[in-house]
């Protein structure tokens, strides 16, 4: 999966809801269609230690972005950068998969395909059992590789947790910036990537 797989995966429904998403799933969508920003703060899973890594998203009608410790990734829907402030370095080479990412996701990835599912395993555990789950598999050449499952609260309908399977492992993420040649970094070694939803709010940009 390239490199807007960071920028997690989130649904929007500004242009209707399609009939395949779960109707559990639409408070979601229609908050993340509107004109408000859906904050996220997702819990990364370490290589090195036991503590994950707080992963700040955001997404909103001007865009989306991914801000840990190690830097941000922005994209306006049409370019990528990573950096902050002055420095904003370009990555030309995935620009074309995040405006088709960004479209898809902002149209309440309408052209991607939903099946409910019961709670899934992450390693030997069921997670979020008592979430509403559903798999989804985007409409992209590049991402025939990789299901994503989704999970929402019963009640308020907010994302709960979000998990990447890969039938082609590792999971990496590939950008070429201007000068340095290309860098490429492992998500995980093995088939899936599981991402619990620490906090969740909509609010103004």
């Amino acid at each position: 999966m390239r490199l807007l797989a960071i920028v997690p995966l989130l649904t929007a429904c500004s242009g209707g809801c399609s009939s395949q998403a779960p109707p559990e799933f639409d408070r979601f969508r229609t908050d993340l269609g509107g004109n408000q920003v859906i904050r996220l703060t997702v819990q990364w899973p370490s290589p090195t230690s036991p503590a994950n890594i707080p992963v700040e998203l955001e997404l909103g009608p001007e865009g989306a972005s991914a801000a840990a410790s190690q830097g941000r990734v922005t994209t306006d829907g049409n370019t990528v950068s990573f950096g902050d402030g002055d420095i904003m370095i370009p990555l030309v080479d995935v620009a074309d998969q995040a405006a088709d990412l960004y479209s898809e996701l902002r149209s309440g990835l309408s052209d991607s395909a939903w099946t409910p599912i019961d709670a899934p395993r992450l390693g030997p555990l069921n997670v979020a059992a008592d979430a509403s789950w559903a798999e989804l598999e985007l409409p992209f050449d590049w991402a025939r590789s990789e299901r994503v499952q989704l999970a929402v609260d019963r009640d308020s309908g907010h994302l709960r947790y979000i998990i990447i399977n890969t039938d082609d492992p590792p999971l990496t993420v590939s950008a070429r910036p201007p000068r340095g040649g290309a860098r490429t970094v492992t998500l995980t070694e093995g088939t899936q990537l599981g991402l619990a939803v620490s906090a969740y709010t909509v609010g103004k940009p």
